[in-house]
């Protein structure tokens, strides 16, 4: 094979040996050559990595399952607590609005409009959070003063 500097052996002694010397190819054909890794070394690097990588998949997978194991426990806990504390607000809500009813109307009548101002905040503040009621004030009074 001719190359483009007209140098006939150019490619037919490569690789160089460690001599700096050229080296044939089929030179010592039974060893192998330098830089290409045996093919049982190599099968073995790649079982051994796949292998540790199983193991540190397996290793993260256990730790995302019992982080998330333990968010749901905490959540779960929250949950029935937040659960608890309405059923507690609501039965309080409940008998002050009933208590507040029966005070000021007769039983099985509609509640009168008097009683409506204090079932509702009408203070005009409100937490941070809670929902602004200000348009319901606005509105209850326009009708109350009507």
């Amino acid at each position: 094979m001719t190359d483009a500097f007209g140098d006939d052996d150019f490619f037919k002694d490569y690789p160089p040996t460690s001599t700096g010397a050229a080296a044939p190819l089929n030179a010592g054909a039974s060893a192998p050559a330098v830089g290409v890794p045996d093919d049982a070394d190599h099968a073995a690097r790649l079982e051994e990595r796949a292998t540790r990588e199983a193991t540190v998949v397996a290793e993260r997978r256990a730790a995302a399952t019992e982080a998330l194991a333990t968010l749901h426990a905490k959540w779960g806990d929250r949950c029935a607590r937040n659960a608890e504390g309405n059923k507690e607000f609501e039965g309080t809500f409940l008998r002050e609005r009933d208590g507040l009813i029966a005070q000021f109307s007769k039983p099985g009548e509609p509640p009168a409009w008097h009683v409506v101002p204090s079932l509702v905040d009408m203070s005009g503040k409100y937490k941070e959070g809670a929902r602004d009621t200000s348009r319901m004030r606005s509105v209850l009074m326009k009708m109350k003063t009507k």
